[in-house]
């Protein structure tokens, strides 16, 4: 994403690795990690700021980027979450996004409930059908292979269902 060329706050929801270690390179960001489990990645978290991503308590515009992989599809309400990573989104930042997908499915299922033998997700995502929730935003399917070698690829276990959406906050946003 181009953010992390750039300067500005990054926010990163479910903080794993990778993204932080990308954003950390840059002295010019401002980097914040949230999770509503503060136990889950304790050690990822900035400020040790627990989080629920329904009601993100920061101010509107705020953020040039916004990571936030497989968290979604473990929340009540995605598209509620969706609209708030918008709305803190400044016009012109970035949210890199992904979600696991249940290759099968013609659209997606909600469950209504956590379900343990799928590591406790409330909806399974079809790929057919997820794009549509990203609404606001302007987005672009980015396949990790068009950027990761293929070692890479293998490393962090990456399947070929894998999608990055890489979502765009229109600069000339009138929200």
């Amino acid at each position: 994403p181009a953010f992390l060329s750039g300067e500005g706050v990054v926010l990163h929801f479910a903080p794993e690795d990778m993204a932080r270690s990308e954003v950390l390179k840059n002295p010019a960001l401002r980097y914040f990690s949230f999770d509503i489990d503060l136990q889950a990645y304790s050690r990822h978290l900035q400020l040790g700021a627990t989080m629920d991503l329904h009601h993100v308590p920061l101010r509107d515009d705020l953020a040039c980027g916004i990571f936030c992989f497989h968290v979604l599809e473990h929340v009540r309400d995605d598209r509620a979450c969706i609209h708030e990573m918008y709305r803190i989104l400044k016009p012109g930042g970035e949210a890199v996004i992904m979600v696991p997908f249940m290759m099968d499915q013609v659209e997606t299922e909600e469950y209504g409930a956590p379900d343990p033998d799928i590591f406790d997700h409330v909806r399974g995502y079809s790929p057919r059908d997820f794009k549509h929730r990203l609404a606001p935003f302007e987005y672009e399917e980015i396949l990790p292979r068009t950027f990761l070698s293929e070692s890479e690829v293998k490393r962090h276990a990456i399947p070929d269902s894998q999608v990055i959406y890489l979502c765009r906050k229109p600069a000339s946003s009138l929200d």
